[in-house]
């Protein structure tokens, strides 16, 4: 999601008409934001529209705000599967705030925006470049160890793992951990996730030990956390079950995905996909 439209209702020197039309457009803001955190993208797609037609009603529309507008229609495009008309608004906000803001870190938001659709697509090598340049922004304005350069650094490894480099997906999945470890501290579900996904590269290059091990420590984490009710809880369980099931320990990979059953069961319903899996 976008940053500048947020303090949009404060910019100054604004003619009465067009502080107004700023003003609603502002306040849309939160309920595309809570659009999309619900999943819901087609009413996200809705009030982006209405909030660019504001912005476009104005005497001289703002550009960084009409690109971030742009990028979040772009992500609810997306998000429904219309690639083709998500890229060409993400081309549309890049030339915007390229000409007005270029080492933003709305600049780096929405070049991560559009980095996950060309991933998609299958534009690996485009899709790097971007999360790259975004990561080089971060570094630049927040420094090295900010919790986003995490986030930055856990895009490029997920890139390099789709690719099969795994050689160079560890390392940043590992510089990621550190940053997440010394942001949140060592016990929090941020920390967990990564773990998760480290343990998976491990297991793809048949290190069944060390993902033995990270899985463990992200299910006691999610243990202490958020209860051994919760579903997080149990995805973690099904990850360390079917490992424990690769590595011949019939008996305890039998046990401990029946618990991961019994919770999706009990915390998401019977015909939740997590569940049904």
């Amino acid at each position: 999601m976008s940053l500048v439209l947020v303090i949009l209702g404060v910019a100054l020197g604004l003619e009465p008409a067009d502080q107004e039309l700023a003003n609603k457009a502002r306040e849309i803001y939160p309920s595309i934001e809570e659009a999309y955190y619900q999943g819901d993208f087609v009413l996200m797609e809705e009030l982006t529209r209405q909030q660019l037609k504001l912005l476009e009603s104005m005497s001289e529309p703002p550009s960084k705000e009409r690109a971030s507008s742009l990028s979040d229609l772009a992500v609810a495009l997306k998000d429904q599967g219309r690639h083709e008309e998500a890229a060409e608004l993400f081309e549309q906000a890049t030339t915007l705030l390229r000409r007005v803001d270029p080492e933003s870190v709305d600049m780096a938001v929405l070049l991560t925006n559009s980095a996950s659709l060309l991933n998609i697509l299958g534009q690996y090598d485009e899709a790097l470049a971007n999360y790259r340049k975004s990561l080089a922004i971060d570094e630049k304005l927040l420094g090295p160890d900010h919790v986003d350069i995490a986030i930055d650094l856990n895009n490029i490894a997920t890139v390099h793992w789709d690719l099969a480099e795994y050689d160079q997906a560890l390392p940043l999945f590992y510089r990621s951990l550190k940053i997440r470890e010394g942001h949140y501290g060592p016990s929090h579900e941020n920390v967990a996730i990564v773990l998760n996904n480290i343990a998976n590269l491990h297991w793809e290059t048949g290190d069944f030990v060390a993902a033995r091990t990270l899985y463990e420590r992200a299910l006691e984490i999610r243990r202490r956390e958020l209860g051994e009710h919760h579903h997080l809880y149990a995805n973690s369980l099904h990850n360390l079950g079917n490992l424990l099931q690769l590595q011949g320990d019939i008996d305890g990979a039998r046990n401990t995905l029946a618990r991961a059953c019994d919770i999706f069961e009990e915390s998401l319903g019977p015909e939740h996909r997590l569940f049904a899996r």
